[in-house]
């Protein structure tokens, strides 16, 4: 890596040698800068704070301390230069705008210059150089807002600069360029350019720049630059690009690959790709029917594109937001490339007149939903000042149509239209509900609903030579807020072919469209949008849409979102209960609360983040006829688990009194066998049902896989068998993150990001095995059950664990169980990137970082494949290849095929053997080991332990 080229390349424009440089510098070391007209002394720092009388244009210069690069220049000439450019630059830190960051110093522009000054020209060991690790967090803010990847290469090339400047070393710099380029450029190779070929050219430039900084060709931000995905999904049918912006590349990137070769071939050569949908809310939306699986030929399919994300530079087309459409072999709505054409005034939008056209707008991605018969977009954009447009389009794969529903809205009266531009060679027909497109011996019908009454216009664009390149079709918006609809679908039968729209009160409506072999019902709605039968009453086919809609169609942003938004609410209302005593009246205001909490966040259906949980244990017995009948609680089979004051809860499915507290290392006052301990920790409520027993060891039981739909939470397994062990008292555990979603079958008692509940179980476990006085802990669990107790054993030294057939590394377990419950937990599909989660969902990790420092016996069914070659034998591989190999004791007994442990008479042998053998690990607790909890659980919802 040449350090020194990182700076000096810097030397270009207001930082190159010039003619006047020793006359300019002659003034600047007796301290004058001349700026127009006035001369001041720039060695006083109150000159830059005055200097706000100043045209802006010089204010700027000033701050941005371009000027002061000659002193760099005439170094070699001019005795004193180093100590003059120090001296100026001193007087500018000093100075009231240096140290506001909302001053005009600050502003891009002169912030821009000034880092480039200092890259070049400050001095070693000077104060300049302390500045630099200002001037690279507020280079950061910089590169959010570039929006380009050609902006952000140059405020990269500063930044290394400045880097190189202050001294870090190259390695330091490598992980800087690599970080930039990873967040520029997507993993399908898509980067925000001005156009196509920009992408193009602009991943030539950073891989240029990667590979001058010796970055090493193996990191995955060079298989994004040479990425294919975001490619094919820029293909139409016919093979040919769909246009964003200006200028197309030659050749496209992965034009040899087998998938590209399918898409230009039109299906003849190569193999299909997997997706039918695309969707980069900063870059294209790409929607097809299809890959030509049937008997049409590929190139018949329907494509349709939109695009998202910032306006892609002042020299870009303004076209955010436009749609395109490819049906039948052929281009029907375009995105021109002609010069003409980069205005707002040719692109598939909504056109403003006499409203200034923002450069630094965009389109925003509000909400995506979408099934397999239908893809549906909000849209939010800000392109023109202070107008308010949301688009929604619908993309209907049943009838391969599309429905826009453009709004608008602005302070005063406006003048716009809804804009459609259309191939040259198409034939356009208006007609009284909008317009029909034909060539080709094809049609396709536009039909458009709008509130104005001015007729709609067609008109020819043409290019400099006054040739056709585009129609554009336009329907009227008048007013401070209107409205246009328009329906674009193919006509197949002309016979039979029928479309309309019926409006509804509000936003909704539904459109009726049939046609040879096609005849249904699009009800569109501002959260949803659903197919329903045809011939189905407007107002009930949107009453179900709108309910269906409640039941949990969200973006994924909207989703987890709605995780956090459930969690506090849960906590708010706990925390006012007990902030009021515990009343009655209190829990009464809490569960109204709650409830109109799960309206206002549209939670329903099954996962509901322990929603219906908090309302089954604020509720208790006695409340429990307000939650009656709804849809939440019936969603779940779940018995209250929180005594509050005055209730003396018993616990229905076990019929034993309930005791709880919010500190999970407080074990209630006065605590009787047998009973159910809960530790209400807001929206986790873990519970243990104690039961007494001869002996001096503590068994502690955690159950496995839990089918939601026959069994009831809590669930207390083994409890009529393990009363047989006559070992000594037994704590079973109920795993209460199965409340954060009621599909899951496991969720192995990890609690989530903020609550480690491993940890809280672990606290619990000492309590209570101080509480009577024992040493001695077994942790007993089978599948799920048995990969908590090898967590647990990590947890609290000097405890023993039998293990059966346990999951160890969730990441290797059947995806549609372990995908749901990462999500539900995490929010996330993985943890396995995270250094402090990762261990709580991979045993082999965990066990790793304490040096299989733990008494295990494992219990491992070889019928059931799947377990003992992808669990079983790589935990007892880490094990063995540790210094503690000896503590790991395995059997194998055959029972079967498939995830089955042994009988129960067989399974407490196991147990009482474990109890019974001598291990290399002294069998004594010793408490919690320190450093092994993610997070720590704490106190319940207000902070206050509970008798």
């Amino acid at each position: 890596m040449n350090r020194d080229q990182l700076i000096e390349r810097m030397a270009t424009g207001f930082f190159a040698p010039r003619p006047a440089d020793a006359r300019l510098a002659d003034a600047l070391l007796a301290g004058s800068l001349k700026l127009g007209e006035d001369v001041v002394d720039v060695t006083d720092p109150g000159v830059f704070d005055r200097a706000e009388d100043l045209p802006r244009v010089q204010l700027l210069a000033l701050h941005s301390l371009r000027w002061l690069d000659v002193l760099r220049r005439v170094r070699s000439d001019r005795p004193g230069a180093e100590d003059a450019w120090l001296r100026i630059f001193e007087a500018w830190a000093a100075s009231s705008a240096a140290e506001d960051p909302e001053s005009a110093a600050w502003g891009f522009i002169p912030f821009e210059q000034r880092c480039v000054a200092i890259a070049l020209g400050a001095p070693a060991g000077s104060a300049a150089i302390e500045a630099i690790p200002r001037h690279l967090e507020m280079l950061g803010a910089s590169e959010e807002k570039a929006a380009t990847a050609a902006e952000r290469l140059r405020i990269l090339r500063i930044h290394l600069a400045l880097r190189a400047r202050r001294g870090d070393d190259d390695e330091q710099l490598r992980e800087v360029a690599v970080a930039a380029a990873e967040e520029v450029f997507r993993e399908n190779g898509y980067a925000v350019a001005e156009d196509l070929a920009g992408i193009v050219e602009t991943a030539g430039e950073w891989e240029t720049e990667l590979r001058a900084l010796d970055v090493p060709t193996d990191p995955p931000v060079f298989t994004r630059l040479h990425a294919e995905d975001f490619w094919l999904a820029a293909m139409g049918p016919d093979g040919a690009l769909v246009p964003m912006g200006g200028a197309l590349p030659d050749p496209v990137p992965g034009a040899e690959s087998s998938q590209m070769r399918y898409v230009v071939t039109g299906g003849e050569e190569g193999s299909p790709p997997e997706s039918i949908r695309h969707v980069d809310p900063e870059g294209l939306v790409s929607l097809r029917s299809g890959w030509g699986e049937t008997e049409r030929d590929a190139r018949e399919e329907t494509h349709v594109s939109m695009l998202l994300g910032p306006v892609r530079g002042r020299e870009a087309h303004h076209d955010p937001a436009r749609i395109t459409y490819h049906s039948q072999g052929r281009d029907w709505l375009i995105d021109p490339v002609a010069p003409e054409a980069a205005g707002d005034d040719a692109h598939s939008i909504v056109h403003v007149e006499d409203i200034r056209y923002r450069i630094l707008g965009g389109a925003d991605l509000v909400r995506h939903y979408a099934d397999d018969r239908l893809d549906g977009f909000v849209v939010k954009t800000s392109l023109h000042l202070a107008v308010q447009w949301q688009r929604h389009m619908v993309y209907a794969r049943t009838g391969n149509y599309v429905v826009v529903d453009d709004l608008i809205r602005h302070r005063d009266p406006l003048q716009a239209q809804q804009q459609w531009i259309v191939a040259p060679d198409v034939e356009v027909e208006v007609v009284p509900d909008g317009f029909r497109l034909h060539a080709d011996g094809k049609t396709v019908s536009l039909v458009t609903s709008t509130g104005s009454s001015k007729a709609k216009t067609v008109d020819e664009l043409l290019d400099g030579s006054g040739t056709r390149f585009a129609w554009r079709l336009r329907v009227p918006m008048e007013g401070a807020s209107a409205r246009a609809i328009a329906i674009i679908s193919d006509v197949v039968d002309p016979e039979k072919f029928s479309v309309r729209r019926v409006p509804y009160s509000g936003k909704e409506f539904t459109v009726d469209l049939a046609d040879k072999q096609l005849d249904e019902t699009l009800v569109v709605t501002p959260e949803l949008s659903t197919i329903v039968p045809s011939g189905l009453d407007p107002e009930e086919a949107i009453t179900r849409t709108i309910a269906y809609a409640a039941a949990g169609s969200l973006t994924e942003e909207e989703a987890l979102e709605q995780r956090l938004a459930v969690r506090r609410a849960i906590h708010d209302a706990k925390d006012a209960v007990r902030e009021a005593g515990e009343s009655v009246a209190s829990r009464e205001q809490a569960l109204r609360t709650l409830l109109q909490a799960a309206e206002d966040l549209r939670v329903t259906g099954l996962r509901d983040h322990g929603l219906a949980a908090a309302l089954i244990d604020i509720a208790g017995t006695d409340l429990a006829a307000m939650i009656e009948g709804n849809r939440l609680v019936g969603n779940v089979r779940r018995s209250p688990l929180v005594d509050w004051a005055g209730q003396d809860l018993v616990q229905p499915s076990y019929s034993v009194p309930v005791r709880t507290t919010l500190d999970p290392g407080a074990l209630p006052e006065g605590v009787t066998e047998p009973s159910v301990w809960s530790v209400d920790l807001g929206q986790l409520v873990p519970s243990t049902y104690l039961l007494d027993g001869p002996g001096d060891v503590l068994t502690v039981y955690f159950h496995g896989s839990t089918d939601r739909s026959r069994l009831s939470m809590p669930r207390y397994e083994r409890l009529r068998s393990l009363s047989q062990l006559g070992l000594g008292p037994v704590m079973f555990f109920s795993d209460p993150s199965l409340d954060l979603d009621s599909r899951m079958m496991l969720s192995w008692y990890v609690g989530n990001e903020d609550v480690d509940l491993h940890q809280a179980i672990a606290r619990m476990i000492e309590a209570y095995a101080r509480h009577r006085g024992l040493e001695k802990v077994l942790l007993v669990g089978n599948s799920g059950g048995g990969f908590t107790a090898l967590q647990l054993g990590a947890y609290l030294e000097g405890t023993r664990v039998v293990s059966f057939n346990p999951q160890i590394q969730i990441d290797r377990y059947v995806p549609r169980i372990a995908d749901t419950a990462h999500w539900a937990l995490f929010g996330r599909t993985t943890v396995s990137d995270d250094p402090v989660n990762a261990p709580r969902m991979d045993l082999i990790e965990r066990y790793r970082r304490l040096g299989f420092d733990q008494d295990v016996v494992l219990i491992q069914n070889p019928g059931d494949d799947m377990h003992y070659q992808d669990h079983f034998l790589p935990f007892q591989e880490a094990f063995e290849g540790s210094t503690n190999a000896s503590r790991l004791t395995s059997h194998t007994p055959y029972l079967g095929p498939g995830h089955r442990v042994p009988p129960p008479q067989e399974y407490l042998e196991y147990v009482r053997d474990a109890a019974a053998q001598e291990q290399q690990g002294e069998w004594r607790l010793r408490g919690l080991r320190e450093g092994v909890a993610a997070t720590d659980p704490g106190p319940g919802p207000s902070g206050r332990p509970q008798g």
